[in-house]
């Protein structure tokens, strides 16, 4: 069975492609270590990205869109619409486990059986959209209804080894913002990866404007997996 965190669209964070900023003075993003158990990983910044974490006020904002089952540890977002956001995030429950490539296989053999019912994923992201309402509201100091995503659809493959696996899906979210209706297709890249026997997932949305996107979302996702891998790997 698939770990909670990993679930295709567990994160809430999604409903910022229709809200924008969550915060009015986001801190460039750089290069950091985030304690994990005893593990010290890093987490790589990204050219032209902000990370919301950086000031305790966008740290508490931005954790209103991640399940309260994992820690988050860096919201990365692209000026000036903030309409492409990367979410590191680690579960709580396994933060003191050091992980075999044995035990990583394990968890993501539930993620890839997860695939098979992508339905439930929806349902899963529109039941926390429910029970997180409020908060959000008060979040993004906007008022919205009638937010829901419609049942994903797999994009593309991406990487799949002993340290990581994930792929991209696309899921419309609808809904109302102040009191103005709107859809986009979200794309949803997701990664589970293996860092210093710490899991570590990585969640990259983006909205569906050209027929390119799909081809963007994947690369870039897989070139930041890639980098957060080789940042926490000993030379």
């Amino acid at each position: 069975m698939a770990h909670r965190s990993f679930k295709v669209l567990s994160s809430l964070a999604a409903i910022v492609s229709i809200v924008l900023s969550l915060s009015g003075s986001p801190v460039v993003a750089a290069e950091k270590t985030v304690s994990v158990g005893r593990a010290l990983v890093v987490v790589p910044e990204i050219d032209g990205f902000s990370d919301l974490t950086s000031t305790p006020a966008g740290a508490e904002r931005a954790s209103v869109f991640v399940e309260k089952n994992a820690r988050l540890m860096a919201f990365l977002t692209q000026p000036p619409n903030n309409r492409n956001y990367f979410i590191v995030k680690t579960p709580r429950d396994l933060e003191e486990t050091v992980l075999t490539k044995e035990q990583f296989r394990q968890f993501t053999d539930g993620f890839r059986a997860s695939r098979a019912n992508m339905k439930s994923a929806g349902d899963f992201a529109n039941q926390q959209i429910k029970e997180k309402h409020r908060e959000i509201e008060q979040a993004t100091g906007r008022k919205f209804d009638e937010a829901r995503f419609s049942a994903p659809v797999l994009v593309a493959e991406g990487r799949n080894d002993d340290v990581s696996f994930g792929f991209t899906v696309a899921s419309k979210l609808s809904g109302e913002v102040g009191g103005n209706k709107g859809a986009v297709v979200m794309l949803m890249c997701t990664h589970a990866v293996l860092v210093q026997g710490k899991m570590v997932i990585v969640q990259m949305h983006s909205p569906r404007l050209s027929d390119t996107d799909d081809a963007r979302v994947g690369a870039e996702c897989r070139q930041y997996i890639d980098r957060l891998i080789t940042a926490n790997t000993a030379p």
